[in-house]
């Protein structure tokens, strides 16, 4: 399934970049080194964090944390922008059912 959404989302992306993407881009040997070393650790950082809270917690509790996540971000990005909670946020995050 994860393979699915990643390809989607590359296609997707792959189809709108020309259309978003109105300046020249420059990408030099630091920048691509340093984009696939942190991709690298991060995923084997969080497949290491994951696999330990699984079997810590369990496989029911872990999978709670996927329902946090956006909890989180929104209280974090109001904390962030130093905004207000919004009725169009509410909805969004009820809409997505994890708040």
């Amino acid at each position: 399934m994860a393979f699915g959404q990643v390809g989607f989302a590359t296609v997707l992306l792959l189809l709108l970049a020309p259309l978003v993407a109105t300046q020249p881009m420059h990408l030099s040997a630091a920048v691509v080194v340093s984009m696939l070393t942190l991709s690298v650790l991060g995923t084997r950082i969080a497949y290491v964090w994951n696999t330990r809270v699984v079997a810590a917690w369990g496989a029911a509790h872990a999978s709670s944390v996927t329902y946090l996540t956006s909890g989180v971000g929104v209280v974090l990005g109001i904390l962030a922008s130093h905004g207000k909670l919004s009725l169009r946020r509410r909805q969004t995050a009820s809409v997505a059912g994890k708040v």
